[in-house]
């Protein structure tokens, strides 16, 4: 293809070490990785809207995001972006549980998947600490 590639080598490397921790080919384990990511991604949709909401909404939460037609696409060819969408996810349910810290790690982490999930995220981050400021308890907060 045209152009460079613009993707940080995050899932690259996860993908070599999966390669050289199973013995299986790239190819065997990417038709079943971007599976287990989008269940993951699913779970972590279903904890976080079950933390801030009720468990009925996280289920619902979670059926919508398997059935969104952009994500089923991305669950059957494991690319960057939707690790970034996964760790998106986890990273509100670790501020939702008010581990800032782990949050950040996860923000951070991020940057090494898909640079335009680390920016969607940053911004989500934001607006949540905007949204419970008044619940965050910034002084007792451990954030290092």
């Amino acid at each position: 293809p045209e152009g460079s590639y613009i993707y940080p080598l995050g899932a690259d490397a996860l993908g070599a070490a999966i390669t050289i921790a199973s013995g299986l080919s790239f190819l065997e384990i990417a038709q079943a990785i971007g599976f287990i990511i989008m269940a993951l991604l699913a779970l972590l949709v279903y904890l976080f809207v079950g933390r801030i909401s009720s468990k009925r909404t996280g289920i619902i939460a979670a059926l919508f995001v398997v059935l969104m037609p952009r994500i089923a696409r991305l669950g059957m060819q494991p690319i960057p972006e939707l690790f970034g969408l996964v760790l998106m996810a986890l990273a509100l349910l670790l501020l939702a549980r008010k581990n800032y810290r782990t949050a950040g790690l996860v923000l951070a982490a991020t940057l090494l998947f898909h640079y335009r999930s680390f920016l969607n995220e940053a911004l989500i981050i934001a607006l949540f600490i905007i949204v419970y400021r008044k619940e965050i308890d910034f002084a007792k907060a451990k954030w290092i």
